[in-house]
């Protein structure tokens, strides 16, 4: 890894493995392109956002189109009716186009109609920006998409500079992995105190910078020690660091009637000196010394540059975990509200595991009368899984309508999962459950997923609903079948993740999972408690059984239980 350059008699050592210590994030202006043929709201967008953005305005949809070519925009604004086309199929055609499927699109309308907002979201707009135009609203909410790309582009920026930092480290420990001994800090330096066998010298001094004052590492003299002087000694009178010298510094001094040959190699640390070894001697050093410390200087940068490697690996795992708390954050602010749905309990939890996944539920109005709730669970870990599971969920939200059965919207999102995700190797498990919030009916289909837990207070059993489907996301043109059933009065229903049955026992020999028969047999015996203390209750058996072990996978579950009708109503 050394290239030797001849010039003037100096041999200089040039490494090719360099590191990267800090991402210099440039913010730079999101890219937001409107379509809005009335006048006064062009103006109102040109007032509230063309400073804080690059803002292209258009009237019509060619003039639209005519953009399109020459910008990349970050956010879509798009007005429903056009004089030459409909926001909504505007709409379609850019989700259809992969440039803009993570754009985010918001559509501008008057319109309060149930019909034109499910059109909207089926065509795969993000959000509605209502008219006549509320300003705080709007700059709220592109404010927020500006912090969700922004968050999503420090992830990826993340995740490859960590790539690529982990193949230089991989390049670099191959050349110092037979040198290093030691992570103690200043135990590099002491490896100098090595040239006293290939170099003859009569003083050698390590030195290393601290807080603004050096800090003597080790000390080797002859017999002669009379005749040298110390670098603290020569700092003070020859102010040998204050000219930051980068390469190695010869000179002489008098001691006496002897001359004092010296060498100063300065320790380079990314740039700025941060430690000296001082070498002394009464005769000059010859070429040949000057080449081993010239050597030495090379290995000691490769031994350095380990360290430096190490601690920035540590600092940009630090801002990795953070840029996920964060992502986590997001996450979890996403998660339904289940205080306000008529005539149900509805209890969850989402306790996920260090690194992100795919997990997550989503739940939402049809109509008026029918509530859909959806649990996934992605197969794998960390970014890509959580990427595709985010996909899913927009999916189902997407091809969910009050006229499709579970079965129905799951095949839908099925079909466009195995082509989107061919060859990947990436699939998800889900549960579908629709609720006729009057009456009680629920249909539902399982694809794929671990059994659902029903108990039916009446008869006071306990059993499982199995799968209806497999898996989604493997291969096209799968079916799947719905299941209905009626909730009376205290019948409950659990939804979980493999993240529970799997969960192991910390000290156990012989791996043991928590099981599916365990946790039906905690379910049966919780029946007649609410649906917020058997999922407090199921946790908390958990963490029991693992001995409040580190969690290897994300936890989450969702009961549903039909609420007593009271004697007094």
């Amino acid at each position: 890894m050394l290239t030797r350059n001849i010039k003037d008699g100096n041999i200089e050592r040039k490494f090719t493995c360099r590191i990267i210590m800090k991402l210099k994030e440039t913010k730079k202006k999101l890219t937001i392109l409107a379509v809005d043929d009335d006048k006064t709201m062009q103006m109102v967008l040109k007032q509230l956002l063309d400073i804080e953005y690059d803002l292209h305005l258009t009237k019509t949809v060619a003039e639209f189109k005519t953009q399109l070519f020459e910008v990349v925009p970050d956010i879509f604004l798009l007005d429903v009716n056009l004089p030459d086309g409909d926001g909504i199929d505007l709409c379609r055609i850019l989700r259809e186009d992969e440039r803009h499927q993570e754009s985010v699109i918001m559509l501008i309308t008057s319109s309060n109609k149930t019909t034109t907002i499910e059109k909207g979201y089926a065509a795969g707009a993000n959000d509605f920006i209502r008219k006549p135009l509320v300003p705080c609203e709007i700059t709220s909410k592109i404010e927020l998409y500006e912090k969700m790309i922004g968050r999503r582009e420090s992830l990826r920026r993340a995740y490859h500079s960590q790539v690529t930092l982990n193949k230089r480290l991989h390049n670099l420990t191959g050349i110092v992995k037979n040198h290093i001994k030691s992570r103690d800090e200043g135990e590099d330096i002491r490896l100098a105190e090595d040239l006293v066998t290939i170099v003859d010298t009569g003083y050698i001094e390590g030195v290393i910078e601290k807080k603004g004052s050096f800090l003597t590492i080790f000390v080797r003299r002859s017999n002669n020690e009379s005749k040298y002087r110390s670098f603290e000694d020569m700092n003070r009178s020859l102010g040998l660091t204050e000219k930051e010298e980068k390469t190695l510094h010869q000179f002489k001094i008098k001691s006496g009637d002897t001359t004092i040959f010296c060498l100063l190699i300065p320790l380079v640390d990314e740039n700025s000196s941060k430690g000296y070894i001082l070498l002394e001697n009464t005769r000059a050093f010859t070429e040949e010394d000057l080449e081993i410390i010239r050597l030495f200087i090379s290995s000691f940068s490769i031994i350095r540059g380990r360290f430096n490697i190490e601690k920035s690996i540590e600092k940009m795992n630090r801002e990795y975990k953070n840029e996920i708390s964060k992502i986590r954050k997001i996450q979890v602010g996403f998660l339904p509200d289940f205080h306000e749905i008529t005539g149900f309990e509805i209890s969850s939890a989402f306790l996920p595991a260090a690194d992100i996944s795919g997990d997550f539920f989503d739940a939402f109005y049809l109509d008026e009368n029918t509530f859909q709730i959806v649990l996934c669970d992605v197969s794998g870990h960390g970014i890509a899984s959580s990427y595709i599971g985010n996909q899913i969920r927009t999916l189902f939200k997407l091809h969910s309508t009050p006229d499709r059965t579970p079965a129905e919207v799951t095949k839908n999102v099925n079909d466009i999962l195995a082509q989107d995700l061919q060859g990947l190797y990436y699939y998800g498990t889900a549960v579908v459950i629709q609720i006729k919030l009057k009456e009680g009916e629920i249909i539902y289909t399982i694809a794929g997923h671990p059994p659902v837990l029903y108990y039916k207070n009446k008869k006071k059993q306990c059993n499982q609903l199995t799968n209806t489907g497999p898996l989604v996301g493997l291969f096209e043109d799968n079916e799947f079948e719905n299941r209905e059933l009626t909730l009376e009065e205290g019948d409950t229903l659990l939804l979980y993740t493999d993240g529970v049955t799997e969960a192991s026992a910390g000290n156990t020999e012989e791996l043991e999972m928590y099981g599916e028969d365990r946790l039906l047999e905690l379910f049966c015996e919780l029946r007649g408690n609410s649906a917020r203390d058997i999922v407090h209750s199921v946790i908390g058996s958990v963490y029991e059984f693992t001995e409040y072990g580190d969690q290897e996978d994300d936890i989450t579950l969702l009961c549903i239980q039909k609420n007593h009708i009271s004697k007094n109503a």
